[in-house]
């Protein structure tokens, strides 16, 4: 019989985030929300484990300015708004950035041996999201109508980078920042109230969301392939 092997692990991770947030509301009309987000995070190195991000967003009830009261019977509520935000990515892993050894098998004898190659400029993955959109009530609120646009650019996205097999590096790669992509796309959803009443009301709704997205840069632009699929500059990720 050979040696016999056992094995497990042990692993912590943190995150600490301190956030502060702004409303403003005048006369039900005019709305204005900003915030700010410092988030750290343990799976980073020391250096880059911290990242500001902040975020905005406004709206407009149209619906409650004088020219719009000759339509209101119809148009009940009408509001458009838009926002943007930035955030970061805490699911990268745990401790991508360090060089980690682990239990190996070298014949029939048990040892540990180097099974990650570190890399001390690792920085945060981020995300820079915008959405542009309107919400309208119709007939008192019998019918709704919700429309939305959403872009959503991710840059820094962290992604194993090849190396020469001569190096003897675990793997034969090392995490980097070194991808970005695009996801856009629309959303609407509506709601009708068939039978509205005190004690029995009847809706019915519905939704329908159309997305896209594009792969804007990889490592020297070389495609990444797996089993059944590859993932190209330029085309999307299915």
């Amino acid at each position: 019989f050979g040696t016999q092997t056992s094995g497990g692990g042990l692993s912590e991770q943190g995150f600490i985030s301190y956030a502060g947030r702004l409303n403003y509301n005048y006369k039900g009309k005019y709305f204005i929300q900003g915030s700010l987000r410092y988030d750290g995070i343990s799976a980073l190195p020391s250096a880059n484990k911290w990242g500001l991000f902040p975020g905005v967003s406004i709206g407009w009830t149209i619906t409650k300015e004088s020219f719009m009261s000759g339509v209101t019977d119809v148009l009940t509520d009408f509001k458009v708004r838009a926002s943007y935000a930035k955030v970061g990515n805490v699911n990268i892993g745990r401790y991508p950035y360090l060089g980690l050894y682990s239990s190996a098998k070298y014949a029939d004898y048990n040892g540990i041996a180097f099974s990650q190659l570190g890399n001390d400029q690792l920085k945060w993955e981020t995300s820079t999201k915008y959405d542009a959109g309107f919400d309208a009530l119709f007939f008192d609120g019998r019918y709704k109508l919700t429309f939305d646009y959403f872009l959503n650019n991710q840059d820094g996205l962290i992604l194993s980078a090849p190396i020469a097999p001569s190096l003897g590096v675990p793997g034969n790669s090392v995490a980097k920042n070194i991808g970005s992509m695009r996801n856009w796309g629309y959303e609407i959803s509506g709601e009708a109230y068939i039978l509205r009443g005190n004690d029995f009301s009847w809706s019915v709704d519905g939704n329908i969301s159309l997305v896209g997205n594009k792969v804007l840069s990889l490592y020297e632009n070389a495609d990444i392939t797996g089993t059944y699929s590859i993932i190209r500059v330029g085309e999307s990720i299915n």
